[in-house]
């Protein structure tokens, strides 16, 4: 595998204004005040409340609210409140599934070294 990879990377120097050894100490000093350090952006995360209204944004959770309040409108209150606990229910589920599974990805992003080990 390394042969592969050697032969193109022999004709890339100068492409990213480095040598064919890499960088010289200074230029990677320069770069690091210029660029700052190579790590991963921070993920972003929407406040619980504007995540819980963007699960309402759905397609499918708005139509069955439509059918919920037709439903309520036509007299069908069972019926209607079934509906609108499935949607509820289904939410909230969503939520916690999303909220669990970030948790899960920035424990994982916190193991990951940025740094690795020349070989």
């Amino acid at each position: 595998m390394q042969e592969a990879i050697t032969p193109a990377l022999s004709k890339q120097p100068g492409k990213l204004g480095q040598g064919e050894l890499g960088l010289t100490s200074q230029e990677a000093k320069e770069r690091l005040a210029k660029v700052g350090p190579n790590e991963q952006a921070p993920a972003r995360r929407a406040a619980g409340l504007i995540q819980i209204l963007l699960l309402f944004a759905n397609p499918l959770v708005i139509i069955l609210l439509i059918a919920s309040l037709v439903s309520a409108f036509v007299g069908e209150i069972v019926n209607a409140s079934i509906i609108a606990l499935m949607v509820v229910a289904s939410i909230v589920i969503n939520f916690f599934q999303t909220w669990h599974s970030q948790r899960a990805a920035e424990r994982l992003r916190g193991q990951v070294s940025p740094f690795g080990k020349p070989s």
